[in-house]
């Protein structure tokens, strides 16, 4: 693990790990994900503060709730990753896909507790041929306390970890269905849902569209 001078380089690479086209904009968990192997005082709390503040995952990103199922949450990343790039016309949809695809791939799934990539393949991902080659000389294409064993043992063990992982995360879903009340008051600025139609001719695509917008909490009389 590296430690960073937080003053300097800390908010470039929170900034840089959440901006990047092959992040795609994902949450807090994802991110501390991705910056696992630095560390800088407060390190957290900026990475909180700076997801919870950006403006493109307001408007496109429905609001949090548990998914139990796999394949469910795999298809509501890809789509809130699809807005993140989009404008108001949607031919070009899928123009980004290879990007999306790295981060999907390379972020912790919260049902599973890892990453479909090491869950497959028993190694991190390297988007460059010479971090590969270098990696595997360090050896470090996995944790450390993996890397002695073969790769069917290594497999098992990951195996096993994601399936009580994904059953707990199951049982916890059950838990947290019911819906917290919340409350407002008159002038707090929310986010209310969006409800549009696709149009066909104007390249619109409803799954697309920005998922929440600003608005303002009024006296209803």
């Amino acid at each position: 693990m590296e430690t960073l001078d937080s003053a300097m380089l800390g908010p470039q690479v929170v900034e840089r790990a959440h901006l990047d086209p092959t992040s795609a904009h994902g949450g807090m968990a994802e991110k501390l994900a991705i910056l696992r192997h630095l560390y800088w005082p407060g390190m957290t709390i900026q990475v909180k503060e700076f997801v919870r503040g950006c403006e493109m995952c307001k408007d496109t990103t429905a609001p949090n709730f548990r998914m139990h199922h796999c394949s469910g949450e795999g298809k509501s990343k890809c789509a809130a990753a699809i807005r993140n790039f989009l404008n108001k016309h949607h031919r070009e949809w899928d123009a980004h896909l290879p990007e999306i695809e790295v981060a999907i791939r390379n972020t912790i799934h919260s049902a599973t507790g890892e990453v479909p990539f090491f869950t497959v393949f028993g190694h991190h991902m390297f988007l460059n041929g010479a971090s590969y080659k270098l990696a595997g000389q360090l050896r470090s294409l996995c944790d450390h306390k993996m890397a002695e064993k073969q790769m069917k043992d290594r497999l098992r063990d990951i195996y096993t970890k994601v399936k009580k992982q994904h059953k707990d995360s199951c049982e916890t879903s059950r838990q947290d269905r019911q819906a917290s009340p919340h409350t407002v008051h008159q002038g707090q600025e929310v986010f209310r849902r969006n409800f549009v139609l696709s149009d066909f001719s104007k390249a619109f695509n409803d799954k697309f569209a920005r998922k929440l917008l600003k608005a303002s909490v009024c006296r209803w009389e």
